[in-house]
Formats: structure tokens, sequence, C-alpha cells
């Protein structure tokens, strides 16, 4: 989870559309985030969803799968998501690390 304040979770939905929910802090543990209020509709399996708040920028996952328990609520399970990815595979290109941390500097490679 994200430092900073005003913590968000983006999902892609079904419909077609993108929702964003504030996360509910106070119900949220470990691997499980809760939201305030429902999604209009049920997330997408396999579709990216990203966490932000106002110290960190927005960083995205791809969704494995999503359940739902049929009250309004989703369980959904992903793994990190980076776009450039495919490049950086497809061309060569270096992979864009993106700043999702509140570190100020990259960290310095290690000694092999």
């Amino acid at each position: 989870m994200p430092t900073g304040t005003n913590k968000q979770l983006t999902c892609l939905l079904t419909d077609g559309t993108v929702e964003t929910k504030t996360i509910d802090e106070a119900n949220t543990s470990g691997t499980t985030i809760a939201v305030t209020g429902a999604f209009s509709s049920t997330p997408l399996a396999q579709g990216i969803y990203s966490i932000s708040s106002d110290d960190v920028k927005e960083q995205k996952f791809r969704c494995l799968s999503v359940g739902d328990s049929g009250d309004g609520t989703f369980a959904v399970v992903g793994v990190e998501f980076n776009d450039s990815i495919y490049a950086a595979v497809e061309e060569g290109k270096d992979l864009d690390l993106q700043g999702i941390t509140t570190l100020e500097s990259k960290p310095p490679k290690p000694i092999i």
C-alpha cells in the first residue's frame, strides 16, 4: 500500500468503463483492499487496475481473477504491471521504472 493520503483504487470494469474508489484503510489488511462504496459493475477479470495516493504515482497491476461475494464486494487478485516490458523485450529498449515509491533517488546497483 502506498504512503500518503487520499489512497485510490482504479479498476477497469466489465462494461468497459474505468472507475476509481477511495481505499477504506480501516477495513484493509494484508493483501485485501476494501474500498468505500460499490463499483457500478464487476471489475474486469484479467484487466488492469492501479493504486495511487497524493504522495505516490499510480502503480499498475494486471488483474488475475475477480470473485463476486454477491453483496457488492469483490475479491481482486493481481500482479504488478509495467507497460514498458513489451518494448524492452521486443525492441531491446530499457525498462522504464516508474516513480511509485517515496524514495528520493534510485538505490545503487548491487556489486557482483
